[in-house]
């Protein structure tokens, strides 16, 4: 999410991406359980997402999040899958 800000040098967005990652109840950490990352092997195979994305959705899945917020254009292949997180990007 920072990327993109970083790379064409908006600090101010980034500073504004980094508030709102970082503030108060908008996230939390996450371990990576054994759970998370059967789920995210699964998602890998089946949508051939790269190891990183796998894992971050299978997170937001495993623990009932509300959203996964991403630039990435590779979670595209999981728009319309009965048990999706929505993804904002």
């Amino acid at each position: 999410m920072l990327t993109g800000p970083l790379r064409t040098g908006d600090e101010a967005l980034a500073q504004r991406y980094r508030h709102a990652l970082t503030a108060p109840p908008t996230w939390r950490l996450a371990d990576l359980t054994a759970s998370i990352a059967h789920r995210a092997a699964r998602i890998r195979a089946l949508f051939k997402l790269r190891l990183p994305d796998a894992v971050q959705v299978a997170t937001a899945l495993e623990t009932s999040s509300i959203a996964l917020v991403t630039h990435d254009r590779d979670f595209s292949v999981l728009e319309n899958q009965p048990e999706a997180v929505p993804i904002y990007g």
